[in-house]
């Protein structure tokens, strides 16, 4: 069980791509639903094609509007977790490339069945370089310069990061997830895995840059994806840290007390996965016995000696993406009617933090949080309707504001 258990609501990361959107901090009655709900957490995302769109050349008006949404959180009260997102073109390397490296890079980016158009987003490339003198690590000192509480160049005296969240699901999002693949006739055949080798060097390159500021902001990551499946495309939250974990080690990192280890559980909450799961799923439901975010913590223990206090035998985790989508509920549970779809939705959210609060799957889990208070149309898991559509709150909503509100 964990006790301490905090309460945080994400942001979309059109909050900082487009500002004055319905996911921008300042929009509709986002301060209010913190408010009103003793949610204590927000997490906003530093989208870097966005603030720098150009080398090393920063975009004034939405640095500006994050600086704005940033200050706005800690007057409020809340505490903020920045989360880097995507990579620009003039960074990795994707803007150089010729039709025919394009279409080179395809076995990474989509299955071999599907058209071009479902290829991942050239701005989910990894850059090659990640060293502290590299882009990768010029973009994570801009960051820390400008919200570090101990910076002493901060342009917004308000503007302060608690946690600055190094990695969003790169097990899923990034590519290349591997190498070249085994069988030089097929380029779409799998190969060894190589993302976490990514991940680890950055995470080296912020505690390196951090370390300047006092460890300030404490730092997170890896975001991971809780999927399971793998592939040229996606690579399984397990398999991802039992690669990275001893990579660490290997190149000898030590996370140490301001390094926290993140995770995401979608499928624990749609899935109401754990012991004694209610999960209508019967052709696998020996597998929604084991709660992942659970799973994740235990392959922690002995093996990261990292916040709050360094003590591998005690590690933490934060969940710092969760939630079940309404398209979700009808498909996996076999909902039609929206009412119901809804009234679902505030049950799975209850029965995941009762897991976490009150169950021994929580044990070692720090922070629970749902993805959006405005939903998404197209990631329909918002706690509350479009803002376009007026905002009215649902059912989620009343359930989440009832949870036990922990600093």
């Amino acid at each position: 069980m964990a006790t301490d258990l905090r309460r945080m609501v994400v942001l979309g990361p059109a909050g900082c791509i487009y500002p004055g959107s319905a996911q921008d901090l300042r929009s509709g009655s986002n301060r209010r639903f913190f408010q009103e709900t003793g949610t204590r957490w927000v997490r906003l995302w530093a989208d870097w094609p966005s603030l720098v769109p150009t080398a090393d050349t920063p975009d004034v008006a939405k640095v500006a509007s994050l600086d704005a949404q940033i200050a706005q959180a800690r007057r409020d009260g809340l505490q903020v977790i920045l989360t880097l997102y995507r990579f620009p073109s003039w960074a990795n390397g994707t803007a150089s490339l010729t039709p025919e490296q394009l279409a080179a890079t395809m076995p990474d980016r989509r299955s071999a069945t599907d058209p071009d158009t479902r290829a991942k987003s050239l701005l989910f490339r990894i850059p090659d370089e990640l060293s502290t003198g590299g882009p990768f690590g010029r973009f994570v000192r801009f960051i820390v310069a400008r919200y570090s509480r101990t910076s002493t160049t901060r342009p917004a005296a308000d503007a302060i990061v608690d946690i600055l969240e190094v990695c969003n699901e790169p097990n899923l999002q990034w590519w290349p997830q591997q190498g070249p693949s085994n069988d030089p006739a097929n380029p779409y055949v799998t190969g060894p895995i190589t993302v976490h080798q990514a991940v680890g060097r950055m995470f080296q390159t912020a505690q390196t840059i951090t370390a300047v500021y006092g460890g300030e902001p404490l730092l997170a990551g890896p975001g991971l994806a809780d999927s399971t499946e793998g592939g040229r495309l996606k690579t399984g939250y397990h398999s991802f840290a039992e690669r990275l974990l001893p990579w660490l080690t290997t190149a000898g990192f030590t996370p140490g007390p301001r390094f926290a280890w993140t995770h995401h559980n979608y499928t624990d909450v749609t899935y109401d996965q754990g012991p004694s799961s209610t999960s209508p799923d019967a052709a696998t439901t020996a597998t929604r016995a084991m709660n992942r975010a659970a799973d994740m913590r235990r392959r922690l223990v002995g093996r990261w000696a990292g916040w709050p206090a360094a003590d591998a035998a005690a590690p933490q985790l934060l969940i710092t993406e969760g939630g079940v989508t309404l398209a979700n509920v009808r498909t996996k549970w076999g909902v039609a009617d929206p009412a119901a779809q809804r009234a679902k939705q505030a049950e799975l959210i209850q029965r995941n933090w009762d897991r976490m609060y009150a169950r021994p799957e929580g044990a070692g889990v720090a922070m629970v949080c749902n993805y959006l208070w405005y939903t998404d149309p197209n990631y329909d898991d918002g706690l509350c309707e479009t803002l376009e559509s007026g905002g009215a709150t649902r059912p989620a909503y009343a359930t989440w504001r009832a949870l036990p509100s922990i600093a």
